[in-house]
């Protein structure tokens, strides 16, 4: 038995992603962040929610650009750690652990659950 398609109308893609592609603009036209990087940025974040650390983009979202910027730095360190598989620590990057509010420093679970 073949399995149908779900449709899905673009209103409805857009709705579901406009937090996504809310923070895409944030990074790329207010905080004037490379657009490639961008979209791994947010990749990272949704691959977070995915995991188990929930709305990590709704609370990125509602914080000052600022706090955004610096998050996203965290979040290329941790995309850093990944790639070159090298264990980088920073004590100064704890953005993203108070968002995620978990006990485990996020570079840790990042380097051992990289794929």
């Amino acid at each position: 038995m073949d399995a149908k398609p779900i449709i899905v109308k673009l209103d409805a893609l857009r709705a579901y992603h406009s937090i996504d592609r809310a923070l895409y603009a944030i990074l790329v036209t207010e905080l004037w962040r490379d657009p490639v990087e961008s979209l791994q940025i947010i990749a990272l974040w949704l691959w977070l929610e995915q995991v188990g650390f929930g709305k990590v983009t709704r609370k990125i979202l509602t914080c000052s650009p600022l706090f955004i910027n610096q998050t996203a730095e965290e979040a290329i360190l941790c995309l850093k750690c990944i790639k070159d598989s090298l264990f980088i620590f920073s004590t100064e990057a704890t953005d993203t652990k108070n968002l995620v509010t978990s006990s485990n420093n996020l570079i840790t679970f990042l380097y051992t659950n990289a794929f």
